[in-house]
């Protein structure tokens, strides 16, 4: 069977994607309302997620409001990040029996659960990329989040509107993901265009049997993007970022930092 590398899927039938991903073996994780933000969480069906909700956020202002719309990805970003699903905080390292001869020692590993985690953005890949760099790319790796890392299925969503307080463009790290996903949502009015990121993306496209995406969805898709970015009001001048910490070495925020640290 031929490999799909992009699709169309309505969002009538967005059901049939989580239905795929639950028959592998997939709990599923995406953005849900609690308490008046959104965060992530199990879900079981896509009624679960946050249908028809936007957020407004500005610095030191955090909003949501139901639109009354079918959109499924209207909310940018809740307060949480990936981290947690492969570096967690908590973690045993090793377990030590004692019995009558002595003392026996064990290390453990995680379960490697198989996680599908819906409605990721394009900051989020980033921020998780760079985890990635520092406990699986270096000398040494770490077995407990290759583990975990290893068990995620990573559907990202584009991003077709910005907040106030965003800032990826100039990072060149969003609003559309580049790298890093299995599988990446644009959501264009009622339709969803669907690329594959990795081989187990395009294996499931090819289970689904999408209908080809047109040229001019395509473009549409393409043209929100850039919309988005050049909405962003906040910008960061990223090439003097290396320059500034160097210069910023012997700042006292360090000796802050250094206080709290249990390293």
């Amino acid at each position: 069977m031929a490999r799909e590398t992009c699709g169309i899927l309505s969002r009538t039938n967005f059901h049939r994607l989580l239905d795929a991903l639950s028959a592998k073996g997939y709990r599923l994780v995406g953005p849900m309302v609690h308490d008046g933000a959104v965060v992530w969480d199990t879900i079981q069906r896509v009624s679960d997620l946050p249908i028809g909700w936007r957020d407004h956020q500005e610095p030191g202002r955090y909003r949501l409001e139901q639109t009354g719309s079918q959109e499924i990805f209207g909310v940018v970003h809740g307060p949480q990040s990936l981290k947690p699903f492969a570096f967690t905080p908590r973690e045993p390292l090793v377990q030590i029996e004692r019995s009558k001869d002595g003392f026996t020692t064990r290390s453990t590993l995680p379960s490697s659960e198989k996680v599908a985690i819906i409605g990721a953005r394009a900051c989020d890949l980033a921020g998780l990329g760079i985890q990635d760099q520092i406990f699986l790319q270096g000398e040494y790796q770490d077995p407990y989040y290759a583990t975990r890392r290893g068990g995620l299925f990573i559907i990202a969503v584009n991003c077709t509107r910005a907040l106030q307080t965003c800032f990826c463009a100039s990072m060149d790290t969003g609003p559309c993901a580049k790298n890093g996903f299995d599988l990446a949502l644009t959501e264009v009015d009622d339709q969803l265009l669907i690329e594959a990121g990795s081989e187990a993306g395009s294996d499931l496209l090819s289970a689904l049997s999408l209908s080809p995406a047109s040229q001019g969805l395509t473009r549409q898709a393409a043209a929100l993007g850039d919309a988005c970015a050049q909405s962003q009001v906040r910008r960061l001048d990223r090439t003097r970022l290396p320059q500034a910490l160097y210069e910023a070495h012997e700042h006292p925020r360090w000796d802050d930092v250094a206080a709290r640290c249990l390293a």
